[in-house]
């Protein structure tokens, strides 16, 4: 049977990936952002937030196409990339590198080859002109995808009267929406804002573009890592007063069961 891994196991394993994907983004000149709750972690813990146990990067569209480019082509070590542009199986509209070596439990969701321990990458792009319109739509889109990858009807996300919303998703499958959704979220023209827009439910999802020009090195874990100059316009634009620790009925946890491939 396949050992079950450890939180603390978890994130080392997610600690090198970073690592990898640091040094891959050096090699070729690529730019990538600590983003949401680990810059937040980074910049008040100087690590991960004691509760949570995952790492999150950004990159801007130019720089996130060709770190898929070059990831897509690696066949060499344990580390893969999952994206919507290289995996048939994949159903998340950013990307993620995963560790080969680990596999997870998917619970309810659709199963997905080559899934393991990972760290997410979000690509941002330029922020569209009729921003409210833009948003409804994508989230209808990806309440769709969502259900769409259900194996069973989610019940205590969604109310059941969306029980033929998601038959008629789970028929025409997660790949629909999210070419969808990246195409929309690739039409943008703003010069001045960029944000994650595949997807509106992730936090406040656009910011000013000037904020990814100037970049600081920031401690995570015992190393540093490239993050936003101006991390702090952007923690209280996210987070608000950030410095302050959220009620302990606040500190959610995103638990994982993963494992040691044989």
């Amino acid at each position: 049977m396949n050992r079950l891994l450890t939180i603390d196991e978890i994130k080392q394993t997610e600690l090198s990936i970073l690592d990898y994907i640091d040094s891959v983004c050096k090699q070729h000149n690529i730019r990538y952002y600590l983003a949401y709750g680990t810059l937040l972690g980074a910049i008040r813990h100087k690590g991960f937030i004691p509760w949570d146990d995952d790492i999150d990067i950004y990159m801007l569209r130019s720089d996130y196409d060709r770190f898929i480019q070059l990831l897509s082509a690696e066949k060499e070590n344990h580390y893969s990339l999952l994206s919507i542009y290289n995996d048939s199986d994949y159903f998340y509209e950013f990307a993620k590198v995963v560790d080969n070596r680990t596999s997870i439990n998917a619970n309810n969701l659709k199963a997905m080859r080559n899934e393991g321990v990972w760290v997410d990458i979000f690509p941002l792009d330029d922020a569209p002109r009729l921003l409210r319109m833009f948003k409804w739509f994508l989230n209808c889109i990806g309440a769709c995808r969502i259900l769409a990858v259900n194996t069973t009807f989610p019940s205590n996300k969604y109310p059941r009267l969306l029980y033929p919303l998601w038959a008629l998703s789970k028929l025409i499958g997660p790949r629909f929406f999210l070419r969808i959704s990246d195409m929309i979220a690739k039409s943008g023209k703003s010069s001045s804002y960029v944000g994650y827009m595949c997807s509106m439910g992730v936090s406040r999802y656009f910011f000013k573009k000037q904020w990814c020009n100037d970049v600081i090195l920031v401690d995570f874990e015992g190393k540093k890592y490239p993050a936003f100059k101006q991390y702090d316009d952007y923690l209280k634009y996210q987070y608000g007063d950030y410095m302050q620790l959220p009620p302990e009925d606040k500190r959610v946890s995103h638990p994982i069961k993963a494992y040691w491939k044989q």
